[in-house]
Formats: C-alpha cells, structure tokens, sequence
C-alpha cells in the first residue's frame, strides 16, 4: 500500500496547481487513476480517469480504464459509452469487442452483447470462453434455447470447460420443468 501511496505523491505533484495541463499530462492522471484503484477508491479513480480523457478526447486507454472504473461500479451503460470512445479510436480491436460483450450482457442489452458476440467470434471462431460468455447473456435473459446452443458449442470446443457444462444442465433442467 504504501507503493501505491507514493505513486499518488508523484502522480499528484505532476498536476496539482498547474493552470498550463495539456494532451502530455494526460498519462499522469492515468497513473493517478490506477494508484487510486490499488488503493480501492474506484470513485477517486474515475475522475482521475475522466480527466485524462478531457485532456486527451483521443487517449484509448484513458477511455477504456474509464469504462472498468465504470463496470466495477456497475454503471455498464457507463462503460459501453466509454468503451465506444476506444472504438472511436481503435477500431474493433480485441478489448474494445470483447469488453463491449462483457459490458452490454451485464446491461441486459443484449442485442449489442450479440452484435458484438458475433464480432468476437468471426475472429475467434474456436473461443469456448466467449461462447459461455453469449450462453450466460442469453441465459441470465431468459433466452435459454439461445443459451443451450452456446453451452452446446462451447463444448464442442472444448469438452472439459467447467463453466459451460454447469450452465447447459442448468439450462437443460430449466427447460425441463425441473
């Protein structure tokens, strides 16, 4: 702990006070951020993060850490906004696509969850992880058909994923009746 409060001490010298802040100081308030996070002060984080990207609209990782502080928090709308500025940004690179899937199932949106699944997918067609992700989106849903296909393939894939074989008898004893 006491790492993470010198790196406040630096972090916050390099800012505190100073009326000149550009696009170059965007990085300190990153790392302000961050050492905010190791301590547990998510809120603190956040606003370190929103400032980083205010000085710096174009600044990825800004954005994304932004969109975790907001995911931590459970604002996952939040965080699809923020997510959305790092596709602005990098397209969709494989953490802006698969943290959008993560973000949008948690905010039972899950039409974005299946754009963005199909995505992810399309690039890493043998991913049983990814396909458990879809399942429990769809399952958590109410989708279980949907959910039992996922688990299915997921399977197919990967015959000892813990995860998707716990789901598919779930699922499989939810549309039973059981």
């Amino acid at each position: 702990e006491a790492r993470y409060r010198d790196a406040l001490k630096i972090f916050r010298e390099a800012v505190e006070g100073r009326d000149d802040l550009g696009v170059t100081d965007a990085p300190a308030f990153e790392g302000l951020a961050r050492a905010h996070v190791y301590l547990g002060r998510i809120d603190l984080a956040e606003t370190a993060y929103r400032r980083s990207v205010d000085l710096d609209p174009d600044y990825a990782s800004g954005h994304f850490n932004l969109a975790a502080s907001h995911s931590q928090q459970g604002r996952f709308d939040a965080a699809i906004t923020a997510l959305a500025e790092v596709q602005r940004i990098e397209g969709n690179t494989d953490r802006v696509v698969g943290s959008m899937v993560e973000n949008a199932g948690s905010a039972h949106r899950v039409e974005l969850a299946r754009e963005y699944g199909a995505i992810w997918m399309a690039a890493h067609p043998k991913d049983a992880a990814m396909l458990t992700l879809l399942g429990n989106v769809e399952g958590v849903n109410g989708n279980l058909n949907r959910a039992r296909s996922f688990f299915e393939r997921a399977l197919a894939i990967a015959p000892g994923h813990g995860e998707a074989q716990t789901n598919l008898d779930t699922t499989l004893k939810l549309l039973s009746g059981q």
